[in-house]
């Protein structure tokens, strides 16, 4: 009788840890509010839960989401990048100005993806060999791809596109656009790459305690180098769809995704201390966010107030991470 009532309390014990450590978790908390959102909205508009909404609501998301998969490694590491808007439209304007020399659809996208591993090693070099700041580097690289970007596009968009390049990000399969599943397919190497790879798991080792991280003989130049060029691609693949999705290679696009991408990652646990983050948490932020955005454009509040809403919610993300340290 008394072993029965141990194994009994044994059990109880392991459940409330596991439901405390459900509590605990940021991914589980943030899915639960998507979820209680989600049916709240389900009864404010009948429109909310059709299968044309939640389409739109997933491709917008998978743009932001991208990049805020390499944008957890940055923060992890003790870092932060601006620059991703302006990665962003700088790859899509090369893209474009590619087509536009008829160089096809395949060395448009590599062109892109080169501009922005080129955007990422620059910002390494400058954050991680010479140890400028993170916040003025980046910001200062924003403003100058930006420049460059409307310099080479002459301010204007491209409209050359062709139908193959404009097949990435339009074509749909099962009723949704490839998109979604590139942003499926980053994600799941992507959680990977984070629980199994040296190099990104030295991400958080360099973020919690640099100091200690060079002492014990981790190369820190080199896993934070990694870290921007890795944000940078995404940025640049997330600049290729959406510019193929668009049929237009715009200049002005991205103005708000690095400030979007980093409120993405704050809400899923992310730390701008460092060392603190999951992929899981911030493709869940980011889809908070537009899940955020998409409710007050049902419900006819205008495009001001989605910026409103994003900018209370980071700093209600930075508060928490505060207080919780």
């Amino acid at each position: 009788m008394h072993s029965e009532t141990t194994v009994e309390t044994r059990k109880k014990a392991k459940i409330a840890a596991y439901l405390e450590s459900l509590m605990q978790s940021r991914a589980f908390l943030l899915f639960a509010a998507i979820v209680l959102f989600m049916f709240v909205m389900s009864l404010v508009s009948r429109y909310f839960l059709t299968f044309s909404n939640i389409k739109g609501l997933l491709i917008d998301t998978s743009q932001d989401a991208i990049i805020s998969i390499g944008m957890v490694g940055v923060l992890a590491s003790g870092g932060l990048d601006l620059s991703v808007g302006s990665t962003l439209a700088f790859s899509g304007i090369v893209a474009g100005l590619a087509l536009e020399a008829h160089l096809g659809t395949f060395a448009a996208v590599l062109l892109g993806l080169l501009t922005g591993l080129v955007v990422g090693a620059i910002n390494g070099m400058f954050i991680g060999k010479l140890r400028f700041d993170p916040f003025i580097t980046t910001l200062g690289t924003m403003i100058m791809f930006r420049g460059v970007l409307l310099v080479i596009a002459g301010g204007r968009p491209i409209t050359d596109i062709t139908s193959s390049y404009n097949t990435i990000g339009q074509l749909d399969v099962l009723g949704f656009q490839l998109p979604v599943f590139f942003f499926l397919g980053i994600l799941v190497v992507a959680l990977w790459l984070y629980r199994k790879v040296r190099l990104f798991r030295l991400m958080y080792y360099v973020g919690s305690n640099e100091e200690a991280a060079l002492m014990s003989g981790i190369n820190v130049t080199t896993v934070k180098m990694y870290a921007y060029v890795v944000v940078g691609l995404l940025a640049a693949f997330a600049g290729v769809i959406m510019s193929a999705r668009m049929g237009m290679a715009d200049p002005t696009v991205g103005g708000n995704t690095g400030l979007q991408v980093l409120a993405a990652c704050v809400i899923g646990g992310s730390s701008l201390l460092g060392g603190r983050g999951t992929v899981l948490g911030a493709v869940l932020g980011a889809f908070l966010l537009q899940l955020i955005i998409n409710s007050l454009n049902i419900v006819g509040m205008g495009i001001y107030w989605q910026e409103v809403f994003t900018g209370v919610v980071l700093l209600g993300a930075i508060a928490l991470d505060r207080l919780r340290r």
